[in-house]
């Protein structure tokens, strides 16, 4: 039966993955440009590797991206004043004093639960409209904190699946995760967890393991039941290196929103904006590379060599080459200079620049953020 389980749960996961294979090279292509601290969504890199920052010539995409959510974490979602209010559909009591009372002591619970400093909420929303400005789709993961009643943690578009029901919403996801031994042993103190898994939790507690946690809505359970297993939603962890169901959980909701921008018919996964901006993205790099490749043929221009001149030439700042016989102008090298192409490459640079900024509105939007 356990052997079935894991079976189906591998289908699961092999389905999704395929899905998302389709978007992935997108992903990475955008994040390159927009997003190059997430340029690991179809390569790993290492902790600290940030080379990929210096790959891009222009820094437009970046910060456009980066004042596209700025403005939008200002304007509607702002700390300094309450985007949010709770209501009722009962008619009778949307006009009881009591009951708005209550409603008004309740958002005020949920807003100092939000804005508590330890429970990530701000890093990881503000992580989130980035995302979402440049993936088209945002996760974020909602769970009991260790130091603050609950924590909020941002997840990285390369670590979820997901899929739709029938009606078009997400009501299935697969976090993909590494755990450290010394963590999964210490999560899971009652859990199926592998020898090897505890083993190295004493040898190398480091050591980092591959751990999925599938959530989607439960098929068979007890509504008249409270405990975890009979919640609407359940939630499996699974070890796929060892084959092994590490533990089993329940939600009464769906613990990981899924955020998503525009998509086309059938599709599961949204497109940011800066899938939008990635053509004038590429060209604006490639301008700026031909750009910089142009001023230094102005400044170490390319030089006509005097065919008869057969000493060891001087290229040094005022060197001085000396000519005997006066062969054409009597120079030993003449220098090519050609820069009428200068001007024009500055204005398309600059046009490139304003099309990157009016996809993300910043034109329009700069004006709420004044």
């Amino acid at each position: 039966m356990a052997d079935k389980r894991i079976e189906e749960l591998n289908n699961l996961y092999g389905d999704l993955q395929l899905t998302r294979k389709n978007y992935e090279t997108n992903w990475q292509d955008t994040a390159k440009y927009f997003r190059p601290l997430k340029t690991d969504i179809t390569s790993e890199k290492t902790q600290g590797d940030k080379k990929d920052l210096f790959v891009v010539n222009d820094s437009t995409m970046v910060i456009a991206l980066e004042n596209f959510a700025s403005i939008l974490n200002g304007t509607l979602t702002n700390k300094a004043t309450p985007w949010f209010t709770i209501k009722i559909e009962d008619e009778e009591l949307k006009t009881d004093d009591k009951v708005l009372e209550y409603l008004k002591a309740v958002a005020d619970k949920m807003w100092n639960v939000l804005y508590d400093t330890k429970g990530n909420f701000e890093d990881a929303h503000h992580e989130n409209l980035k995302d979402f400005a440049t993936f088209g789709t945002i996760a974020m993961k909602i769970e009991e904190g260790k130091s603050s009643l609950i924590n909020f943690k941002a997840i990285h578009i390369k670590n979820i699946l997901i899929t739709e029901n029938d009606e078009g919403k997400v009501d299935t996801c697969i976090l993909l995760m590494k755990m450290s031994a010394k963590d999964i042993v210490n999560k899971f103190v009652e859990g199926n967890i592998d020898e090897k898994i505890k083993k190295a939790s004493i040898e190398k507690p480091n050591t980092s393991f591959d751990i999925r946690l599938y959530i989607m809505p439960r098929t068979e359970r007890d509504a008249s039941k409270i405990d975890a297993i009979n919640m609407p939603f359940q939630g499996i962890w699974l070890d796929p290196t060892h084959g092994k169901i590490i533990a089993e959980t329940g939600f009464n909701s769906f613990p990981v929103p899924v955020g998503r921008g525009a998509k086309g018919t059938g599709e599961v996964y949204g497109t940011g904006q800066a899938m939008y901006a990635l053509a004038d993205a590429r060209s604006l790099n490639r301008m700026w590379y031909d750009y910089f490749e142009s001023i230094q043929k102005i400044l170490n221009p390319p030089l006509i060599v005097n065919a008869q001149f057969e000493k060891q030439l001087n290229l040094q700042p005022r060197a001085l080459n000396m000519v005997k016989s006066p062969v054409g102008n009597g120079r030993a090298v003449e220098p090519i200079n050609d820069s009428k192409g200068i001007n024009p490459a500055v204005e398309l640079i600059t046009q490139k620049q304003e099309s990157i900024r009016k996809i993300f509105f910043l034109d329009k939007l700069s004006v709420l953020d004044d």
